[in-house]
């Protein structure tokens, strides 16, 4: 419990006799004398402990802070989308900013114009990127500085060294800076990853980016091939609807993709499903609800989908099946929830179990709960969705 207890040249500490140290110079290499607090003894006993570094050299790229080599100090060691957290790493921050090109106001000389903007020939105040960088004696600021999110980088031509504002505010390769509404220009946004920029960022069978940086199958009908149509960005074989030369839908059906027909059941407002058969078709479905699992096979069912919900009168095993649908059907049901959150519970998934590439499975229900039945199509493809019927009935 005390040094006193210990031998010559031993000291007690966490209950155990140690050796000593009286200096660092008694230490191994990569250790320190220390203290119970981790301060470095010089004068007083502590216990030779191994530590990370004594200074920066022996960190590399990173910084030696109480013996211990940490990603920064202040938020200059870290790129200009980071910030030194109380970590002592450097984090991203996400936040970007647009890029300063100049106000356009009317002005009569430079001095009605901001910071990097001077008054042109045309009484405009036009954007100029040139700075530098060397500090006045008299204010220590730069004598010729850059607008907010620029560095001045120097560039070196024939000898001759100039200076250039670069703007650092926005996001990395495959990003997108999103602004909120109404947001002013000195307002940060965020960085959002997308899945393109332009065409090449696209792959062989969605090779369009839009607008909404997405790749898609086609923005034009020019991309399709004949008797086919661009409708919600897919080529659409023979549509019945969608395009502006063809008819609308007729009453009581809608247009689904190029194709009519009567809406499907959704999560928000599910189709009351009793012992029985019905009949419906998923081209009238979304494509909301991607994650059943079927075995070993999970993510599949991302078509078109139709959703019912279910409840027993009575306990028991309830078999249901896709049993004469045209479609290769994914079936699945849920309990609790019936999205994909957290709180869904999924009872039972099949893929091709019945005849041909239809589905059947069964389930345990209990009397007045609700279970949430999915008529899923396999693929994603819009010709791959249409007719089903779905059967269920107590399980002999």
């Amino acid at each position: 419990t005390t040094s006193d207890e210990c031998d010559a040249g031993e000291i007690c500490q966490d209950s155990a006799c140690i050796e000593a140290c009286l200096g660092s110079s008694e230490c191994e290499f990569g250790e320190l004398c220390l203290d119970e607090e981790g301060s470095e003894v010089t004068d007083t006993t502590g216990k030779c402990t191994g530590i990370e570094c004594r200074n920066d050299v022996h960190c590399g790229s990173r910084f030696c802070l109480g013996n211990e080599c940490v990603g920064c100090l202040t938020d200059d060691n870290c790129a200009y989308d980071e910030i030194c957290a109380e970590s002592n790493e450097c984090v991203r921050t996400n936040l970007c900013y647009a890029p300063n090109e100049g106000s356009q106001g009317a002005c009569n000389d430079d001095t009605d114009c901001g910071v990097q903007e001077i008054c042109s020939d045309a009484g405009t105040c036009e954007r100029t990127y040139e700075c530098n960088p060397t500090l006045d004696e008299s204010t220590g600021e730069p004598l010729i500085a850059c607008a907010a999110h620029e560095v001045c980088n120097a560039i070196e031509e024939n000898g001759v060294t100039s200076y250039r504002c670069e703007f650092v505010g926005g996001c990395r390769a495959q990003e997108v800076c999103e602004f909120a509404e109404g947001a002013e220009p000195e307002d940060a946004g965020e960085c959002l990853v997308v899945d393109c920029l332009v065409n090449s960022d696209c792959f062989s069978f969605r090779p369009y980016c839009t607008n909404r940086y997405q790749c898609v199958e086609c923005t034009l009908d020019e991309h399709c091939g004949d008797a086919e149509a661009c409708i919600n960005d897919m080529c659409i074989f023979e549509p019945e609807c969608g395009a502006a030369d063809l008819p609308e839908c007729p009453e009581g059906s809608e247009c689904f993709t190029g194709f009519c027909a009567e809406p499907a059941g959704t999560c928000d407002e599910p189709e009351v499903l009793a012992i029985g058969t019905v009949n419906g078709n998923t081209s009238g479905g979304l494509m909301t609800h991607d994650s059943a699992e079927c075995g070993f096979r999970s993510d599949i069912g991302r078509g078109h989908e139709a959703v019912y919900v279910f409840t027993p009168e009575l306990d028991g095993e309830y078999c249901i099946d896709t049993d004469g649908s045209s479609i290769d059907t994914v079936l699945y049901v849920r309990a609790g929830d019936c999205t994909d959150g957290s709180d869904a519970a999924q009872l039972t998934c099949d893929d091709d179990g019945g005849d041909s590439f239809t589905s059947s499975t069964s389930f345990q229900g209990m009397e007045g709960i609700d279970y949430y039945v999915f008529v899923d199509t396999y693929s994603q493809s819009v010709e791959r969705a249409g007719p089903y019927t779905l059967n269920i009935r107590r399980c002999p």
